[in-house]
């Protein structure tokens, strides 16, 4: 359980470790030391409540498209973005103050590492504010990071209404085992993949197995089961699994009874 609700990923401050003493240095603003400082103390930890991973993703998104953008062109940046060659990518490139993709090729000066970080320090500072406001308590993981189960029928608004379910703050995200997530790019973060189930599973007593879909048991609208998952899912929570024949007997609530047509 711990494993599959796990939130934590050292990925982020791996690609953050040499780029906190280049902000502090180009820096002044007393707030946003202080953001700094939260990002430097920061575990990794991907919770609803916490400012760093809201901080840390979209300076992400911003670092990525300050040193590739100009190189790439709007096209392939964006394939860039939904590829796995950027996770592994950038923690290097964040390490390396001599790489030549720090220079913006579209400018007529050669842009150091210091230039892009800060430039895309201040792009996540004015996203955050554009979207969130000033108060940095709005900025929680939770109010950036959500997760919407989308119905077909739901594209067409407003059967959105009666037919999604969500949206709901979810923890996790990218490199995280509570794999609850959306490609890189700036906030907001409506997840676009995650686990599909969860089961905890006893081999010694199969009987005693926890397991939680992400949405409901039923597909029908309306129906008592259709979503009544949902928020279990997204909080971490568990139903158990009735598997033997005395447990289902005694947790029967109804019996659906399928008929051949005459």
């Amino acid at each position: 359980q711990a494993l599959q609700l796990d939130e934590q990923t050292a990925y982020g401050p791996r690609v953050l470790k040499p780029l906190i003493p280049v902000l502090r240095s180009n820096v002044i603003d007393p707030m946003e030391r202080t953001l700094i400082d939260l990002l430097a103390q920061w575990d990794g930890r991907h919770n609803t409540e916490s400012i760093a991973p809201t901080l840390f993703n979209q300076f992400l998104y911003e670092l990525a498209k300050g040193a590739m953008a100009d190189e790439l062109g709007e096209v392939q940046f964006r394939n860039l973005l939904r590829t796995r060659t950027l996770d592994s990518a950038l923690p290097r490139l964040s390490a390396d103050a001599n790489s030549p993709w720090w220079d913006n090729k579209t400018t007529p000066v050669v842009e150091n590492r210091g230039d892009i970080v800060t430039l895309a320090w201040r792009a996540t500072m004015s996203h955050l504010q554009d979207i969130r406001g000033q108060s940095i308590a709005n900025w929680t993981w939770g109010n950036v990071h959500t997760l919407t189960h989308n119905h077909p029928l739901g594209q067409q608004k407003p059967l959105n209404l009666l037919f999604n379910v969500g949206p709901f703050p979810a923890p996790g995200g990218r490199e995280v085992p509570n794999n609850i997530s959306s490609p890189v790019g700036p906030a907001p973060w409506a997840a676009t993949y995650g686990p599909s189930t969860r089961r905890l599973i006893d081999f010694a007593d199969a009987t005693k197995a926890l397991g939680i879909n992400p949405v409901g048991q039923s597909g029908v609208l309306f129906d008592a089961h259709y979503a009544d998952q949902a928020a279990s899912f997204v909080g971490g929570a568990y139903q158990p699994m009735h598997l033997g024949e005395a447990d289902v007997a005694a947790s029967t609530r109804s019996t659906l009874t399928l008929l051949p047509q005459h």
